[in-house]
């Protein structure tokens, strides 16, 4: 259960920061529309996929499941975390942007994996 207590508590993390980095980019920044839209990206992605991380805590332990929330982590740092910070700040480092978008691509595959293993372990008629 320790490592469903470390996903939970990273989510809980994750959704706090996404609460306080829209609210902060809403109400504390003046940007303009491209970095209003980089900004509502990443937090769009960043709630989804913080679920997500929820989502991978309730799974069966195993090494798919660090897999997922392991690339969900990177991906949400990655594609989020580039886009943040290239709306609130003069460092764009867009090229990031697009590693990230994988690594979550890769967490959602490696949830598809584990549900097929799943599916298999339940139902060993097919």
């Amino acid at each position: 259960m320790t490592g469903s207590r470390v996903l939970l508590g990273t989510a809980a993390a994750s959704g706090l920061l996404a609460v306080l980095l829209g609210a902060f980019a809403s109400h504390g920044l003046q940007l303009d529309a491209t970095e209003q839209g980089w900004l509502e990206l990443a937090n769009r992605y960043h709630f989804t996929h913080t679920l997500a991380l929820l989502l991978a805590a309730l799974l069966p332990t195993g090494r798919l499941r660090v897999a997922t929330a392991s690339a969900w982590i990177i991906g949400m740092l990655l594609f989020c975390g580039s886009l943040y910070l290239g709306a609130m700040t003069s460092w764009q480092q867009f090229w990031l942007t697009p590693i990230g978008g994988v690594a979550l691509l890769a967490g959602w595959f490696c949830l598809l994996l584990q549900a097929w293993q799943w599916h298999d372990r339940a139902d060993p008629q097919g």
